[in-house]
């Protein structure tokens, strides 16, 4: 399903969202927006690490979220988040996604209500891409706020020694967790540190980034 979520005259500006995408929906976009091949495969792998690349007159980034109705004992890319590819330009962004995703539709209800005036000052796709990226990254904190507290009562069961092996089991899973969403988080980061921003605007972004994975 495709949907235009922005549709601005002044600054010219389109942000389009589309949601479980075939094969044809893929290509049709791609040859409307001038998109890469390459890029657009990568839309279909459901594993596909953050990335970001530049080409000619459009833009490419994935981003990983993680999925808030994921198995507790989760503890591998697909299972424990989603994935989001954005495609921009000069005056549009693309988001193509395989499921609706809490984070993203809190930021599409966000920017419906924006309304851009001729004094801005820069692209629109850099406040948007900012702030999606910025709401992939907070996902992150609920799980990780979880499994710190699971640490501390694991360690305390340990203390007790009550079920050793159990815990000692659950503890392997949970750090597999704990390590799989640094790894995404920190990844999430660099690719974001290859926007090709404007001015101090990477800067910004940067900045909240590291506040949010404190």
């Amino acid at each position: 399903m495709l949907r235009t979520v922005v549709s601005l005259a002044s600054p010219k500006f389109t942000w389009l969202d589309l949601v479980e995408p075939t094969r044809v929906d893929l290509d049709e976009i791609a040859r409307t927006y001038g998109l890469t091949a390459s890029a657009v495969a990568d839309c279909l792998d459901p594993e596909h690490l953050p990335k970001f690349e530049r080409f000619d007159t459009t833009s490419f980034a994935i981003l990983r979220a993680h999925d808030e109705r994921a198995d507790a004992r989760a503890d591998t890319i697909q299972s424990f988040t989603r994935k989001v590819a954005i495609f921009w330009g000069a005056d549009f962004l693309i988001t193509i996604h395989r499921k609706d995703q809490p984070y993203l539709t809190a930021v599409m209800q966000q920017w419906e209500q924006r309304r851009a005036t001729p004094e801005e000052s820069r692209p629109l796709w850099t406040d948007l891409l900012a702030d999606l990226t910025n709401a992939a990254v907070q996902t992150y904190e609920p799980p990780l706020v979880e499994a710190e507290a699971r640490v501390d009562a694991f360690e305390s069961q340990l203390l007790h020694k009550r079920d050793v092996a159990d815990v000692v089991q659950e503890l392997y899973q949970l750090k597999r967790r704990i390590t799989l969403a640094k790894r995404l988080l920190w990844r999430t980061i660099g690719v974001a540190s290859h926007y090709p921003f404007p001015g101090e605007r990477t800067g910004s972004l940067m900045q909240n980034l590291r506040e949010n994975t404190e």
